[in-house]
């Protein structure tokens, strides 16, 4: 799924809610948006980087966030919305290894736990489009092949703690699982530490 899809998708939806608000609008006092950014730390789950059988190395990078509160829709479980998420994992690459990122542009559902206090936990099923980058001699393969695609499925979880004003920080942890790249299944995983900000201005939901 593309970047242009999932905001495209976003506005729709934008749409929908303004169309079917069913709550009082006191209630609703902005957009049910809330955008983020932060910095992820992720284990790249590459075979030949691993520093032993168990354990292959940690990258850095950058993700950003667009969470949709679908709340104000008729039927609709308060706390349930859709995320659109993109990350870049290109920092701290294995000595001699320049070439090596994984980018992802992800979309999908996700449930916040709110009881109107300063944390919410929750979860998300996400589901999009990831490239990845890799040394062109990468065990049997050589020569021209070092990049590859694939759909990527990441369940995760985390918290939102509510910080100051419309700004919350965020704590998430994603496992992504790439699909038979290099004859299996890759699964690169590790968390994000961030901020967003909440367009609605119902600080304390």
């Amino acid at each position: 799924m593309s970047p242009r899809l999932t905001f495209v998708l976003l506005f729709l939806l934008s749409s929908l809610f303004v169309g079917a608000q069913s709550r009082p609008s006191a209630r609703e006092a902005g957009l049910p948006l809330s955008v983020g950014f932060g910095y992820s730390n992720y284990n790249i789950d590459f075979d030949n980087f691993k520093r032993s059988a168990e354990e292959s190395p940690r990258m850095g990078g950058l993700s950003a966030w667009i969470d949709l509160d679908l709340s104000g829709l008729r039927f609709v479980p308060n706390g349930l919305g859709i995320e659109a998420k993109g990350d870049s994992i290109r920092y701290g690459r294995p000595q001699d290894y320049s070439e090596m990122s994984q980018t992802a542009a992800l979309t999908g559902p996700i449930y916040h736990w709110r009881r109107r206090s300063a944390l919410h936990p929750y979860g998300k099923f996400l589901l999009g489009y990831g490239r990845t980058y890799f040394p062109a001699r990468y065990g049997k393969w050589v020569g021209p092949y070092h990049f590859d695609t694939r759909t990527v499925y990441a369940p995760g979880g985390g918290v939102d703690l509510h910080a100051y004003g419309p700004l919350w920080v965020r704590a998430d942890y994603e496992y992504q699982m790439w699909p038979q790249l290099f004859g299996r299944t890759v699964t690169p995983n590790g968390f994000t530490l961030g901020v967003s900000y909440d367009l609605s201005h119902r600080y304390l939901r």
